[in-house]
């Protein structure tokens, strides 16, 4: 008798509806940065669809992104401390640990985010 094999990524792809998120996901297309490294390097990103708990973007080529790791949302100004939950090429699925408070920043990389979203196209 054989022992039943853990399904891959892309036998839960073709399943569909059997996807198991904490959180539903919303398709977007809109524009972010990744923040990223002690020096807090920028780079521009697409958000190409985001929950409460994460989101999926998008970078111009494949890199190496250094901890800690950041996500702005250039529509609405939401930034959000991240890890990086899996990586395939240029695309990143990001997991949200915390939300940054750009309103009220107290902290550097709350000013940092702040001060680089007003400086943002809104799109």
């Amino acid at each position: 008798m054989s022992t039943p094999r853990a399904p891959t990524l892309e036998t839960a792809a073709k399943a569909g509806s059997a996807e198991h998120r904490r959180a539903p996901r919303r398709d977007v297309s809109v524009a972010g940065l990744l923040l990223h490294g002690r020096s807090t390097q920028a780079e521009p990103c697409t958000i190409r669809d985001v929950s409460a708990t994460g989101a999926r973007v998008k970078l111009k080529s494949a890199q190496l992104l250094s901890r800690p790791i950041y996500l702005l949302i250039a529509k609405t100004g939401a930034a959000f401390e991240a890890d990086i939950a899996w990586c395939r090429d240029a695309e990143i699925g990001l997991s949200f640990k915390a939300r940054l408070n750009l309103a009220d920043p107290r902290s550097d990389i709350e000013r940092t985010a702040a001060r680089l979203w007003q400086a943002m196209p809104k799109r």
